[in-house]
């Protein structure tokens, strides 16, 4: 093995390791770097790979520094990766040492010798297409033998008499804004764009080129343009991108109503480089998905002018829908069920802005809202006492049918319960036997929630307190005796069907079949009447019901008893419901009332 060289050459600046590999087999008279290294002992892949102390020892033979060959030699970091002055890159975008030369390079070492080849040549990434010294543009060698990349330049099969004609194809080229940018951060660390953060060079080499293109173009794949169309892509993306991401959301938004278009998951792919597993292309992948979310909306706010009603619609929608965390489809089936959108197509209104504003605030207002059960809660009372204020026209539910039950504003419910607050005393803890709840209130004197409020808002229930323990409407204590004073004033020759559910102790459903059996039926309300409901039941025709049958509430409120001791009576006795009522537990009144 060789351990001191006949001719050695010592690494020049900025010489990367296989070029410094290359000229020593040269000068050496080696046939490849293959023979080189297998007499001095050198393994060629570890030198290409980057390895450190196979770079230490060539280094060391050709009397080098260690310091600047490691700098300036691309290391391998896996097979995707690769580091070049810190940079980190995908391996196949760095150039290999013989695939792209600058021609004036090998005409100022004296082409018409191939042994005066023993040129420096710089590793420089792919997007680098025009050489730094000379200005001019790169050009690949005619031969496509990829296994000899690593090799010296004699063993490169070039066409015949293409060395003589190498003048003919020096093109002059000016460095593009990114390629000087490149440069200037793989030389100095520089970032290109200081929003972007640390991206690789080559993955925003391909977002400059895709929105570039997209802008100039619109629909395409990057991978059909000239390399001349791609050059000039890359420039306009480039100049678009370092300003920043919003000149990018105006670029774009502008590209889409000039081409008359939308972004789709094609474009995320093709252009973005996006993909779920490497974290090099996850920056612009999420900023992909930033301009595909609000495509449209940026600009059509601004210039809408230029677009038609239905994409100023469509963007209004996906950004209501989005403040809303809805799904889209959700938010139009809400707006044209509600009136807000004409069903199948377009509001016609010259201000539309004002339109897609009702529409943003009904959405909230959806959204929101909250349902009976919560509403109650809120309130701090039942459920049914709930829904009979609602019925009574205490409470008001929003006015929408995208949901198939009642939604109410939570202001409302929160207002409501402050004014029946201003009427009411302040808190105690003590507990009077002359004063009820609400719903021990309903339950003793057969009124109703929507009627002891009533009173209340109208200061007819003096003395009325809150308990100190309980929360809401539950807690409200009424003075029984000012309470039953004023319960004639509701007095009606008319009941309605919720009322009577409540004084007979039946379900909704039971009554509906007990007015099935014209055993007590129910007819509209007369107009004159003074409760606002659409049905009822006449007292007189209740009074002759309750001659027939009885129930267990109704009886149990005549004998003064509790229910439950009077169910007892009926089980002892065998008292069995009357067979006129279909099975219902509805019992003969004399039997009933007998007990």
């Amino acid at each position: 093995m060789i351990t001191v060289l006949p001719l050695k050459t010592s690494a020049l600046a900025d010489e990367p390791g296989f070029s410094l590999l290359a000229r020593n087999t040269a000068i050496n008279a080696s046939g490849t770097t293959q023979e080189f290294c297998t007499a001095t002992g050198l393994s060629k892949a570890k030198v290409c790979t980057g390895r450190q102390t196979e770079l230490d020892r060539l280094a060391d033979l050709t009397a080098s520094e260690r310091s600047s060959l490691t700098q300036n030699s691309p290391e391998q970091l896996s097979r995707t990766y690769s580091r070049l002055h810190g940079q980190q890159f995908l391996t196949r975008s760095l150039r290999k040492q013989d695939l792209a030369i600058c021609p004036v390079c090998w005409l100022e070492t004296g082409t018409s010798d191939k042994s005066q080849l023993h040129l420096r040549r710089n590793w420089l990434p792919r997007p680098i297409q025009t050489c730094p010294i000379h200005n001019v543009a790169l050009i690949p060698l005619p031969y496509a033998d990829y296994t000899s990349c690593y090799d010296h330049i004699l063993r490169a099969r070039f066409e015949r008499g293409w060395l003589d004609q190498l003048p003919r194809y020096v093109l002059p080229m000016r460095q593009s804004p990114f390629e000087r940018a490149a440069i200037c951060q793989i030389d100095s660390d520089t970032p290109m764009c200081n929003w972007i953060g640390d991206v690789q060079i080559d993955v925003v080499e391909r977002w400059c080129l895709g929105l570039g293109q997209f802008v100039k173009m619109g629909t395409g794949h990057p991978a059909d343009l000239t390399r001349e169309q791609q050059r000039n892509a890359i420039n306009a993306g480039f100049a678009i991108t370092e300003q920043g991401a919003s000149s990018v959301f105006e670029a774009v938004d502008k590209a889409l109503c000039k081409h008359r278009l939308r972004l789709s998951k094609t474009w995320l792919h093709n252009w973005a480089l996006l993909s779920v597993k490497p974290k090099e292309r996850s920056f612009f992948r999420e900023l992909m998905r930033q301009l595909c979310a609000d495509q449209g909306h940026f600009c059509l706010n601004s210039i809408s002018q230029k677009v038609s009603v239905e994409r100023y619609v469509d963007a209004n929608i996906v950004a209501i829908a989005k403040a809303a965390n809805r799904h889209h489809s959700w938010v139009r089936m809400a707006l044209v069920r509600d009136g807000l959108l004409p069903e199948g197509g377009n509001p016609q209104q010259q201000n539309l802005k004002v339109q897609m504003q009702k529409c943003l605030a009904h959405i909230q207002d959806l959204v929101k809202s909250l349902d009976t059960t919560k509403g109650a809660k809120l309130l701090g009372i039942g459920t049914k006492g709930f829904e009979a204020l609602v019925n009574d026209g205490l409470l008001r539910p929003i006015r929408s049918t995208a949901h198939k039950k009642w939604r109410f504003r939570r202001e409302d419910i929160e207002g409501f319960s402050a004014r029946i607050q201003e009427h009411v005393a302040g808190n105690s803890p003590t507990d009077n036997a002359d004063y009820c709840s609400i719903h021990q209130a309903c339950f003793a004197y057969g009124c109703t929630t929507p009627q002891v409020i009533r009173l209340i808002l109208t200061d007819q229930l003096a003395g009325s307190y809150q308990h100190e323990t309980e929360v809401g409407i539950s807690g409200i204590r009424v003075l029984r005796s000012a309470l039953v004073a004023k319960l004639p004033i509701f007095t009606s020759e008319h009941i309605t069907p919720y009322d009577l559910t409540k004084q007979l102790g039946l379900e909704y459903a039971e009554l509906k079949q007990l007015n099935k059996l014209n055993l007590l039926p129910c007819y509209p309300t007369p107009s004159g009447c003074r409760r606002r409901i659409r049905n009822s039941v006449s007292v007189i025709i209740l009074d002759q019901f309750l001659g027939r049958f009885q129930t267990v509430r109704s009886a149990a409120s005549v004998l003064q008893i509790e229910e439950s001791d009077l169910q007892k009576r009926i089980n002892e006795v065998g008292i069995y419901p009357s067979p006129d009522a279909g099975g219902l537990p509805v019992y003969p009144a004399s039997e009933l009332l007998s007990l």
